[in-house]
């Protein structure tokens, strides 16, 4: 079952309605299907962790780099972005992927 123009059908009656043909497996056909796709889904799951870790580790390398720089912190304050134009959103979570876990606007 799935959802076709709005409503609930069979897969089949929904192919039908859409005038997509069915794909008729022959020998092997299947198995090529399917072959590489366990393979596919553990290196971009792989990917996916070495992403978030590496966003981490270089949250972590500005923060220090900030830190040994002494650096001025009142450029990131959201106020400043507000006044130039950005939404709250945009201002708070500084473009930051994961920040909008932590600045939700009501």
């Amino acid at each position: 079952m799935f959802f076709y123009k709005g409503r609930r059908v069979p897969a089949k009656q929904g192919l039908d309605e859409a005038g997509i043909s069915t794909i008729v497996f022959r020998e092997r056909d299947g198995l090529a299907t399917i072959n590489g796709s366990d393979l596919t889904t553990g290196i971009g799951c792989l990917e996916l962790f070495d992403a978030e870790r590496w966003l981490k580790t270089q949250e972590v390398a500005l923060a220090m780099t900030l830190e040994a720089l002494n650096a001025n912190m009142k450029a990131y304050d959201p106020r400043i972005h507000l006044v130039r134009g950005l939404s709250r959103n945009d201002a708070l979570r500084g473009k930051h992927p994961k920040a909008h876990r932590r600045f939700r606007t009501p």
